[in-house]
């Protein structure tokens, strides 16, 4: 019997509700720092938070043209489960407020297949390590977990939360020891260094910058790497009034860019067949189709077609690509996968207590 070929993924996608997926994020709860919070704000907060959802979930702002984005956004307390006005600290020091926003999950899900709006699972997104320097008249800051502890005026991570965005960077300062941002950041390949400290990190993509501020002017140089290839992928250089706009502006781009193989293969539709042995009774067969039928939307119908002793066959209609299928197959419980047929589109698995 063959093996099966595709590797093992432990990650499936966010809708597979008895499986984590990269991080603890919550695609549907909504945090946005707020200034001195007043109840009259609550309603733009509320369509604004709407708003960062479908971006976050569709993976950029192509979400709003989507001829039910208004519709959602408008009226967006219709799927708004809880909100809470919550303190924002570092290390243990309040630096502002936030507006957290749980969304209804399951409505959301539910209508979002019925509108025809592909989410962005969490488990199909990568991860990046940043590399950036800031300066400012003489005054150089390594952008690393230490660093961000006391410069909060420079801490990215909110945005790229809001985006549901995987960024790390350096824990500490000494991390940056033979490491110039603005010398690699004129790279065409990542050196060796930066390859070891992005596998190190479990990351997929390798993003340096060097922002400069003279006067009122900001100015960021940013490159980015693909870590496997070690090739650059994507650069800018730009100006504007504030250095984190600017870089939150780089992260818009990188959600596009990471987003759109997902996004273009989302609309495609295929069959196939999924044979399970060893069912030990008729109660696991009917939990084990239950499960599968709530893996909505990445799978469109699912029909039992065949039972034979302790063997069933399924019939899944699945929407996306054939290798997300499998992911959510791998994370189906008592379902073993241990063979794939040499032309796709048909799995066997085993049921295992």
């Amino acid at each position: 019997m063959r093996t099966f070929l595709i590797p093992i993924i432990l990650s499936i996608f966010f809708a597979a509700q008895s499986v984590q997926a990269q991080s603890d994020l919550n695609l549907f709860v909504v945090e946005k720092p707020v200034e001195k919070y007043h109840s009259s704000q609550l309603n733009d907060l509320l369509t604004s938070s709407m708003r960062d959802l479908l971006i976050r979930v569709v993976g950029g702002e192509a979400a709003l043209n989507h001829p039910q984005a208004e519709t959602y956004i408008e009226q967006a307390r219709r799927w708004v489960k809880s909100y809470q006005v919550e303190n924002r600290e570092v290390d243990g020091v309040v630096v502002g407020q936030k507006l957290v926003v749980q969304f209804d999950q399951n409505r959301l899900l539910r209508d979002f297949q019925r509108d025809g709006i592909q989410v962005w699972p969490l488990s199909e997104r990568p991860r990046t390590l940043l590399i950036g320097q800031w300066e400012q008249q003489g005054l150089k800051v390594n952008l690393s977990d230490e660093s961000l502890q006391y410069r909060v005026d420079l801490d990215y991570r909110d945005y790229a939360n809001l985006l549901a965005l995987f960024m790390t960077e350096p824990e500490k300062e000494a991390d940056f020891n033979g490491i110039n941002p603005e010398r690699l950041v004129s790279r065409n390949k990542l050196n060796n260094e930066l390859v070891s400290m992005a596998s190190a990190a479990g990351a997929d993509y390798v993003l340096v910058f060097k922002a400069d501020v003279i006067g009122d002017v900001s100015s960021l140089v940013w490159s980015l790497y693909e870590r496997e290839s070690g090739e650059r992928v994507l650069q800018s250089d730009e100006t504007g009034e504030d250095f984190l706009s600017l870089l939150q502006g780089t992260f818009d781009s990188l959600l596009e860019l990471y987003s759109r193989p997902y996004r273009e293969g989302a609309d495609s539709y295929g069959l196939m067949s999924l044979t399970v042995e060893a069912i030990p009774s008729y109660e696991a067969l009917i939990e084990m189709e239950r499960f599968l039928k709530q893996l909505r939307p990445a799978l469109n119908e699912v029909s039992m077609v065949e039972v034979d002793g302790q063997q069933v066959r399924f019939d899944i209609f699945y929407q996306g690509r054939y290798s997300n299928v499998v992911k959510l197959m791998e994370g189906v419980p008592n379902l073993r996968l241990i063979e794939e047929s040499l032309f796709g589109s048909q799995l066997k698995g085993r049921f295992e207590p």
